[in-house]
């Protein structure tokens, strides 16, 4: 029977895995970190979302291996973490991110596009060489303090905020969610890494710089990468309609 339910959920786990994930307070605090881009509210309604999810298809199960591993639970499951995704008004790139996982992707082809190029322009923009004191209009000393620390902190990331703040989980919810999943040791840090690489570095970066910005702060970032992608390289570096 065991061996049934590893080849059922080696044909379609990810659903389970991200719901489970997602539900958990410890991953709550990490979204831009992992490269989500989605505001707080709708981040913490996602949450919700996934706690009801995961309610459902754990039911009275104290192990995560007694689960029901059959099509039609796990499609029905797909369809509710699908729907709570628009349900919480998560970002388009989000829903993305997400949807790929699900899908058993590795890597999201269509991320934040011209990664490099936003990566050149802030390293040029706090670089001290800089002689173009003009290269600085439209970024306030604020803005520039948060972005030097926001590159400083992802130039060597080694996801070790990730390790830190699953090895600090203590709410109530977290704490079942590791005992369910005790037979799988780190599972949901596994997922939670798989998370992060999806987009790669540059998604990261981009999230903590949201989650450390004002909304006027990120609208000015934005039309200053344009504005300095078109004059350097020829390309709107970001569409405005895609990151929020």
């Amino acid at each position: 029977m065991l061996l049934f339910q590893i080849e059922s959920c080696d044909m379609k786990y990810r659903t389970d895995d991200l719901a489970l994930l997602l539900s958990t307070d410890w991953f709550l605090q990490l979204w831009g970190t992992c490269g989500l881009l989605s505001p707080s509210p709708a981040a913490a309604e996602m949450n919700r979302q996934c706690r009801e999810i995961v309610r459902d298809f754990v039911g009275e199960n104290t192990r995560y291996w007694d689960v029901e591993y059959s099509r039609s639970r796990m499609k029905k499951t797909e369809d509710r973490f699908l729907q709570a995704m628009s349900v919480a008004r998560l970002v388009a790139h989000d829903r993305e991110t997400l949807s790929g996982l699900n899908q058993g992707q590795s890597s999201n082809t269509h991320s934040l596009e011209n990664t490099s190029l936003i990566f050149n322009l802030l390293m040029l923009l706090t670089s001290n060489g800089v002689a173009d004191k003009d290269m600085r209009d439209g970024i306030t000393p604020s803005m520039f303090q948060k972005i030097q620390a926001s590159l400083a902190k992802h130039a060597d990331e080694d996801r070790s905020e990730i390790v830190g703040a699953a090895s600090q989980a203590r709410t109530r919810w977290d704490a079942w969610a590791a005992q369910i999943t005790s037979e799988i040791p780190g599972l949901l840090l596994g997922v939670a890494r798989d998370v992060y690489d999806y987009n790669g570095p540059a998604a990261a970066l981009w999230g903590s710089l949201r989650s450390g910005m004002s909304e006027s702060e990120m609208s000015a970032l934005k039309l200053w990468l344009n504005h300095w992608g078109q004059e350097l390289a020829g390309v709107a570096v970001i569409d405005p309609g895609e990151v929020h």
